[in-house]
């Protein structure tokens, strides 16, 4: 029998792509874990995030974060754990919050696009219908929108810098509809 090693690729290959001032990357150091957890087991999680992460709760529309890593409230027994700078190789269990919830790694389900640049706004807004003006739509703020059909997590991490979180599977899709929409918002 073969003996074959498994090696992680990014979805899309670690793309990054200019558009005038503009950058779109595919950011495959990103890990992702949604940690379900019982209602009565919630201050067990609140204490794990401190303690691992040095993160407080999150808000249903501000993420927190410390460091590399950032909480986001997705429902009432869901949290999304977003933890920057990660090697695909490296992505592992959340021993802690196994204790008190239910991690489950989501980095292969997801694929995660930043977008960065003098015309995001202008090139997000033909994509999303949130207000991502700054006023409304301040650093660590995040939504749950349909982005092109499909179902997106938009995070503002940045002055002019979003995260776009979306399924794996339409990847190549939204790819091209984020540069196309860049493309467009061009003098």
């Amino acid at each position: 029998m073969a003996n074959l090693t498994l090696k992680a690729t990014p979805r899309l290959g670690g793309r990054n792509h200019r558009v005038g001032d503009n950058r779109i990357v595919e950011r495959s150091d990103i890990a992702l874990h949604a940690i379900g957890f019982a209602t009565e087991e919630k201050p067990a999680i609140e204490g794990a995030l401190v303690e691992v992460f040095g993160i407080a709760w999150p808000t249903s529309k501000v993420a927190t974060c410390a460091g590399e890593a950032r909480a986001l409230f997705l429902s009432p027994d869901q949290l999304l754990l977003v933890r920057e700078g990660v090697d695909l190789d490296q992505r592992h269990s959340l021993p802690k919050f196994e204790a008190v919830g239910y991690p489950t790694n989501q980095s292969d389900v997801w694929v995660v696009c930043e977008v960065m640049g003098p015309d995001v706004l202008a090139a997000l807004e033909r994509m999303c219908a949130v207000d991502l003006d700054p006023a409304v739509f301040s650093l660590g703020s995040y939504a749950r929108t349909l982005m092109m059909h499909l179902s997106v997590i938009i995070v503002r991490h940045a002055d002019d810098g979003f995260l776009l979180i979306c399924p794996s599977a339409a990847a190549e899709s939204f790819w091209h509809d984020i540069v196309l929409s860049f493309e467009w918002v061009q003098p």
